[in-house]
C-alpha cells in the first residue's frame, strides 16, 4: 500500500514503490503491465530513496536515470531463488517505479496513444443539436508537434460524432459528423497564445442561427465556469448540420486508429471536462479529475457518468522515476537475521546504450518492410562474401557474382551501406515463387562512374514468365542514355526501343523497370530517381508476361567501368510504392524534421518513446549507427534534450519547450523557500566566443565575437550537427555563440525542501528537464546580489524521498539564451518575451541615488525607447544591475498649450516651470506659446524645469516679436545651470544687423566665454526658427534652422569646454543687450521636447548610479534557430 508522505505538511499525499512482475520489458505498449505495490516493504533506516533523472549539467548528455532503494528481505520476496514467491520474476529490467499521488492534481496523460480517460455512451451523450463543449487543460505546449485530441466523441466504425482538438498552429478545433462517416471542420481564426499555461477552452456549435446559418464560437477563460473570452472571429457557415448519434465512448485525450496516422494522444493535465447539451445548456458530463482519489482507475462524475483509467494516464499521480531493475543485491545486518535487498533500477537508456549493433541502412528498411516487395537482395555484405542474400525473413534465393565483382566497394548512396561494383561481370539469381500481379517492377541502385562506359553496355535485364518477350534488357551507353531491348524465349530480338536520355553518368540513382499487362498489352516504363528529381520513358507492347522471375545485373561481356549496384528487388502489384522507397530509402529520409527522426527511429526499433513538443529544423541523411546515436544527433541538431526515468522508456522534449516557456517552479526567496546552499558560479567552463559549425559530410562556418577575444582571449569550440541545409549552418553558430556569451553568474544547483515548503509540492511534481524555475526575491535576501529574479533551465533533478523527507535538486543552466524574440500583439501584450530592441546607445543623463524610482535616459543615437504603456515592465542592465522599468515618457516636453499670466505653469511633461528675473508679469502662456517680454535691458530672464541633469538633449521653436533695434536680442537653451552665475547656453542671437546666429557660451563665476559661433541668415518679426542644443560630456553642440525646413543633420556650431560643470538645472533664458531700444519686444518658445532623452519610472534601485552609465535591456530576446 502507498504510505503517507509528510503527512504534517502535505495532506492526503503518498508515495509508492511499484513493481510489474513478469511483465515484458520489450513492450512498447506498456498499458497491459500490471503493478504491485512493495511500498510497505521499503526501509529508510539507511536513508532515503534517491533517484536522479537527465543531465549532469549543461554541457553533458542525459544519463540513464537511476533509483536505488532498500527493502526488507524478511519472506524472501525478493530474492533470486526459487524460495521467492515472487521466482522467476525476480530478475533483471522488472519494470520499477515510484509515484508521487495527490500534490499535483487532474489527469496527467503523456501523449500515448494508450493513455485517456473515458464513459461509455449514454442518452444523455447523444446530442443532435446545438453543443457547447469545455474544458480545463494544460498542455504540455500550446504549439504541440502535431493535431492532438482534447477529447472526442468519434470511433472509426462509422460512429462518428465530434471531435475537439487542439492544432499544431495552437487554433483550435471542432469536427462533426451528421452521417457518422463524413466529417467536417472548422478551427478558431487564431491562435491561443503560445504562453498560456493552464486555460480553459470551449468550442460551441449553434446549428442554425435563424437565417439558414450555423456557428462556431470558440473561447477561453481562467476557469471552466467562466467568464468567457471570445478566441478570434465567431464562423458561419451555411446550412443547419446535425449531429450524429453515434456508439462511441466520450474520450478524453486519446487519439483513435483513424486519428493515428495524422493526430496524437494529448500530452500535459487535463483538469475538468464538461459537455452541454445546448449552449449554456443541460450538463451531460462532467468530470473534475481533480477531486477523484488519486491513482485512481475509475471514478464517477457529478452527473452519474463512471469514467475509466486508461494506460499510463494517470489522477494525481506523478512518476518520480520509472525504469528497469538493474540488481537485486541482498545484505544482512551484523546479526544476520535481518536480511535486505538493495535494489538498484535505471531507465531506458541504460539498454538502449548497450545496443551497440547498428542500425540498418533506410533502403534495407524501406524494402524490407514493404508489403509490396515479393524478392529483395539488400546487397551490404561484406568484402569477403561469397554471394547476396535475401532481406526477407522467409526468402532463401541469393544472387550470384561472376566475373569481376567486388563486394562492399562503393559508400556513395547515403541511403545504403557498402554495396558492390561491376567491371566485366554480372549478379544475378532467380526470384522467390509468387503469383503476378498486372504491375510489376523491378529496381535497384545504380551508379555509372562519370566517365561512363566505353560503348553499349548491359545495365540490368529481368526474365519473365510467358508471352512473346521474355528478356527485358535495359541498356545503357557512353553517354549515359538508357534504351529497353525485348527477347523472346530464344534471346531473339523482338524489338529495341529509341535511346532516352537520363544522364545516367556520375549520379546515384535508384533505377526501375515498371511493367504493366493491359489487355494483350504489357506497357513498359524506364523510370530514375536521384535525391531531389525523377526521369521516365516508356512505351508499350504486345505480349503477355506473367511474372518476374529472375533478375540479372551487369555485362559479361563489357566493362561497366565499376558501376554500383544495391537494393535489387521486386514489387508486386502496388508498385507505386517506390515512392516511398525514392522519398524515404534512397534519400536517407534527408529533410525530415528532428522531432519525427526522434519518433520515427524509436518507433522503427521497438524503443518506447514519447515526444514533447515540436520543431521545424530539419536533418540531413539517417546514417549508420546505434539507435541511441541517432537520436543524440537528432538532440545536437535539435539543441532538444533526450532524457529517461520519468515514463516507461525515453521522453524527448524538443527545443521549443525550453523556448519562452513559463516558469513550472517558482521559489520565493524572500519566504524562505530556497534551500541551502544556492550560491552563484563566475567561471569561464562555458564561455564560447568562436564558434565552429561543420555540417555532417559537408561544409563548416565559424562564428566569433571579436571584440570577446580581444577582452578575455579565444575561447574555441566546434560541434558537427547532421542537416539538410547548409543554409542553417550560420545560424548555428551564432546560436553556439550565443549560449557561450552569455554575462553573468551561473546557478549550478537549485535545492527546494518540500518538508519546509510543502506549497511547492505540486511545482516540484510538475518540473521536469527543459522546464523553467525562477528564484525571486533575491534582492532582500543576498545583499548586493545584482538581480531580484534568477530565471534558470532545468537540465537534471535528484530527488531523495521517505515518508518523512523530500527534497529535489535541479542541476540548471541559464535560462537567458532561451529568451527568442516573439512580435507583439496590436494591444495588451506584456508577455517578457516580447521583442524589446535595444537603442543604438543609451546612457543615465544625470545620476540616481539607492531608491530612487525616476531615471533619465539619454538615447545617443536612432530610436528612442517605447512608450506605449502595454510594453512595460521589461528589465534592463545598468553598471552591472539589473533595473525593471514599469513606464517610460519624455523627460521634457510642453506645448503651452494653457493659458497662464505672471508665469508659465506646469510643462507637459510634469516638471512646474520656475521662472526668475524681471517681473513675474514678464512670463505669460498665450495657449499657444511660452512668452517671456523683455521689458528692460542687461536683466535676465529665466523660466526653468527644476532638474539636475548631466546630459541634455533639447529641442524647441523660438520667434521675436520684432527685429532687433539697437542691440540685439537674446534667448538661449540652457544646461548645467548651478545659478546665474555658472551654466552653459546655446544663444539664439535676433542681432540688429537683421541677421539671426547661434552662439556657445560657457559662463563660470559670472564670466563669459564664447565658445562657437555662427550666423544662417536674416530673420523677421514673428519668423520662427528650430533650435537644438546637445550637452554630452565635455562636448556642447547647437543647430540653428528655419522653422519651415527640416531639421538639417549637421551641427550648426559645435565645441569642447562643456566640462566646467558635472551637472545643473536646464531651461530657457532671454535678455536685451544694452544698447538694445526695442519698447518691450516678446520672445516666443514653442514645442520645448527632449528628443532623445526620456524618463523611466523603475523599481527601487539597489544601488547609486552614475550619470554616464550605459543603458541597455537586460537579456535581450534573440532569433532562435
Amino acid at each position: 500500500m502507498a504510505v503517507p508522505l509528510l503527512p504534517n505538511q502535505l495532506d492526503g499525499a503518498e508515495f509508492a514503490v511499484e513493481v510489474a512482475w513478469g511483465a515484458d520489458p520489450n513492450l512498447v505498449d506498456t498499458s497491459s503491465w500490471v503493478w504491485s505495490d512493495i511500498t510497505e516493504d521499503v526501509r529508510f533506516s539507511g536513508g532515503p530513496i534517491g533517484i536522479t533523472t537527465g543531465r549532469g549539467d549543461e554541457a553533458s548528455q542525459s544519463q540513464p536515470a537511476k533509483c536505488a532503494l532498500t527493502l526488507d528481505n524478511t519472506g524472501g520476496a525478493y530474492s533470486l531463488g526459487g524460495q521467492s514467491p515472487n521466482y522467476p520474476n525476480v530478475r533483471r529490467n522488472t519494470p520499477v517505479r515510484v509515484r508521487v499521488l495527490g500534490p499535483l492534481r487532474g489527469l496527467i496523460l503523456d501523449g500515448h496513444q494508450s493513455s485517456f480517460a473515458s464513459t461509455p455512451d449514454a442518452a444523455a451523450l447523444d446530442i443532435l443539436g446545438d453543443i457547447d463543449i469545455r474544458a480545463d487543460v494544460h498542455p504540455t505546449s500550446w504549439r504541440p508537434r502535431y493535431y492532438q485530441l482534447i477529447a472526442s466523441k468519434y470511433d472509426d466504425n462509422n460512429q462518428a460524432s465530434w471531435t475537439f482538438a487542439l492544432l499544431d498552429s495552437g487554433t483550435l478545433e471542432l469536427g462533426w459528423s451528421s452521417d457518422g462517416v463524413n466529417r467536417g471542420v472548422l478551427e478558431s481564426t487564431v491562435p491561443v497564445p503560445t504562453d498560456a499555461g493552464r486555460l480553459s477552452v470551449r468550442v460551441t456549435l449553434d446549428i442554425d442561427n435563424g437565417v439558414g446559418q450555423h456557428v462556431i464560437t470558440f473561447y477561453t477563460a481562467d476557469t471552466i465556469d467562466g467568464p468567457w473570452t471570445q478566441l478570434g472571429d465567431a464562423i458561419l457557415a451555411v446550412g443547419q448540420p446535425t449531429i450524429f448519434s453515434s456508439t462511441a465512448a466520450v474520450v478524453v485525450g486519446f487519439a483513435d486508429t483513424w486519428f493515428s496516422s495524422i493526430a496524437g494522444a494529448f500530452d500535459g493535465t487535463v483538469h475538468r471536462f464538461q459537455l452541454r447539451n445546448g449552449i449554456n445548456g443541460t450538463v451531460a458530463a462532467d468530470a473534475d479529475f481533480d477531486t477523484p482519489t488519486p491513482g485512481a482507475s475509475s471514478f464517477t462524475d457529478s452527473t452519474g457518468l463512471p469514467w475509466t483509467i486508461a494506460g499510463n494516464a494517470a489522477l494525481s499521480a506523478v512518476s518520480l522515476f520509472h525504469g528497469y531493475a538493474t540488481s537485486w543485491t541482498p545484505s544482512w545486518d551484523l546479526t544476520g537475521r535481518i536480511p535486505t535487498v538493495t535494489l538498484t533500477a535505471a531507465g531506458g537508456l541504460r539498454r538502449l546504450k548497450q545496443r551497440t549493433k547498428p542500425v540498418q541502412s533506410t533502403m534495407f528498411r524501406q524494402l524490407s518492410t514493404q508489403p509490396e516487395v515479393v524478392a529483395y537482395w539488400p546487397m551490404e555484405e561484406g568484402k569477403n562474401a561469397a554471394a547476396f542474400t535475401s532481406g526477407l525473413g522467409n526468402d532463401t534465393t541469393i544472387l550470384t557474382p561472376t566475373g569481376d565483382v567486388t563486394f562492399a566497394a562503393s559508400t556513395d548512396f547515403v541511403g545504403s551501406d557498402h554495396i558492390p561494383t561491376v567491371r566485366i561481370g554480372n549478379i544475378r539469381g532467380n526470384t522467390p515463387s509468387f503469383t503476378g500481379a498486372a504491375d510489376q517492377r523491378f529496381l535497384t541502385l545504380a551508379l555509372v562512374p562519370e566517365g561512363g562506359v566505353a560503348g553499349t553496355r548491359l545495365l540490368f535485364r529481368v526474365w519473365t514468365s510467358s508471352g512473346v518477350v521474355r528478356r527485358w534488357d535495359v541498356d545503357v551507353d557512353a553517354a549515359g542514355l538508357l534504351r529497353l531491348a525485348g527477347y523472346d524465349a530464344e534471346s531473339v530480338n523482338v524489338f529495341t526501343s529509341a535511346w532516352f536520355t537520363f544522364n545516367m553518368n556520375g549520379r546515384p540513382l535508384m533505377a526501375s523497370l515498371w511493367l504493366s499487362q493491359v489487355g494483350a498489352n504489357t506497357q513498359w516504363q524506364i523510370s530514375t530517381w536521384d535525391i531531389n528529381s525523377e526521369g521516365v520513358a516508356g512505351d508499350s507492347y504486345p505480349t503477355t508476361y506473367g511474372r518476374i522471375v529472375a533478375v540479372h545485373l551487369g555485362d559479361n561481356s563489357g566493362d561497366l567501368n565499376g558501376t554500383a549496384y544495391g537494393h535489387a528487388a521486386v514489387l508486386n502489384d502496388e508498385v507505386h510504392a517506390i515512392w516511398d522507397v525514392a522519398q524515404n530509402g534512397l534519400r536517407a529520409w534527408s529533410g525530415e524534421t528532428a522531432v519525427n527522426r526522434v519518433d520515427r527511429v524509436a518507433r522503427e526499433n521497438q524503443v518506447p518513446l514519447v515526444v514533447h513538443g515540436g520543431s521545424d529544423l530539419t536533418m540531413g541523411p539517417q546514417g549508420l549507427d546505434t539507435v541511441l546515436e541517432l537520436l543524440r544527433e537528432c538532440e545536437i541538431t535539435d539543441q532538444g534534450v533526450l532524457f529517461d526515468g520519468v515514463g516507461p522508456g525515453l521522453s524527448y522534449r524538443a527545443h521549443d519547450l525550453r523556448e519562452n516557456t513559463n516558469p513550472a517552479l517558482v521559489i520565493d526567496a524572500a519566504a524562505s523557500e530556497l534551500a541551502p546552499v544556492f550560491a552563484p558560479v563566475d567561471d569561464d567552463q562555458r564561455t564560447v566566443n568562436a564558434a565552429t559549425i561543420k555540417q555532417k559530410n559537408g561544409s563548416q562556418v565559424t562564428a566569433a565575437d571579436e571584440a570577446s577575444i580581444a577582452a578575455i582571449g579565444l575561447y574555441d569550440a566546434s560541434e558537427e550537427i547532421s542537416t539538410d541545409d547548409a543554409a542553417m549552418l550560420d545560424q548555428y553558430a551564432s546560436w553556439r555563440l550565443h549560449l557561450g556569451s552569455l554575462q553573468g553568474y551561473r546557478y549550478p544547483q537549485v535545492t527546494v525542501d518540500v518538508r519546509a515548503t510543502p506549497g511547492l509540492a505540486g511545482q516540484v511534481l510538475a518540473l521536469q528537464p527543459s522546464g523553467r524555475i525562477d528564484v525571486t526575491g533575491l534582492g532582500g535576501v543576498l545583499l548586493g546580489h545584482p538581480a531580484d529574479t534568477v530565471p534558470l533551465l532545468v537540465e537534471g533533478l535528484s530527488h531523495s524521498i521517505s515518508p518523512l523527507e523530500w527534497t529535489v535538486t535541479a542541476q540548471c543552466s541559464p535560462y537567458g539564451p532561451w529568451r527568442i524574440v516573439q512580435l507583439a500583439a496590436d494591444t495588451s501584450d506584456t508577455s517578457e518575451y516580447v521583442g524589446h530592441l535595444d537603442t543604438d546607445g543609451s546612457q543615465l543623463a544625470a545620476s540616481a541615488a539607492a531608491g530612487a524610482v525616476t531615471l533619465w535616459v539619454t538615447t545617443l543615437s536612432g530610436p528612442v525607447w517605447t512608450t506605449t504603456p502595454d510594453d512595460f515592465p521589461f528589465e534592463t542592465e545598468i553598471s552591472g544591475w539589473v533595473v525593471t522599468v514599469t513606464a517610460c515618457a519624455s523627460a521634457i516636453a510642453d506645448t503651452f498649450t494653457r493659458t497662464v499670466t505672471s508665469g508659465w505653469g506646469t510643462a507637459d511633461s510634469g516638471q512646474t516651470w520656475t521662472t526668475s528675473g524681471g517681473s513675474a508679469t514678464d512670463f505669460s502662456t498665450s495657449g499657444t506659446t511660452g512668452d517671456i517680454t523683455l521689458t528692460t535691458v542687461s536683466v535676465a530672464r529665466w523660466a526653468l524645469l527644476g532638474l539636475d541633469l548631466t546630459n541634455v538633449d533639447l529641442t524647441a521653436t523660438v520667434s521675436p516679436s520684432a527685429v532687433a533695434t539697437g542691440d540685439w536680442i537674446t534667448t538661449s537653451l540652457i544646461a548645467r545651470r548651478a545659478d546665474a552665475s555658472n551654466y552653459l547656453s546655446a544663444q539664439v542671437e535676433f542681432k540688429h544687423t537683421g541677421n539671426i546666429g547661434i552662439g556657445l557660451y560657457a559662463i563660470v563665476g559670472g564670466t563669459v566665454t564664447f565658445l562657437s559661433g555662427a550666423e544662417i541668415g536674416t530673420y523677421s518679426a514673428g519668423a520662427q526658427f528650430g533650435v537644438r542644443m546637445q550637452v554630452d560630456g565635455d562636448t556642447i553642440r547647437a543647430k540653428l534652422w528655419p522653422a519651415a525646413s527640416t531639421e538639417p543633420t549637421a551641427w550648426t556650431v559645435s565645441s569642447t569646454g562643456a566640462d566646467a560643470f558635472a551637472s545643473g538645472d536646464t531651461g530657457i533664458r532671454a535678455a536685451l543687450n544694452p544698447a538694445n531700444t526695442n519698447i518691450n519686444p516678446v520672445v516666443s518658445w514653442d514645442d520645448l521636447t527632449a528628443p532623445s532623452m526620456q524618463r523611466f519610472t523603475v523599481n527601487p534601485l539597489p544601488a547609486v548610479l552614475s550619470a554616464g552609465a550605459s543603458v541597455s535591456v537586460h537579456n535581450p530576446p534573440v532569433l532562435g534557430l
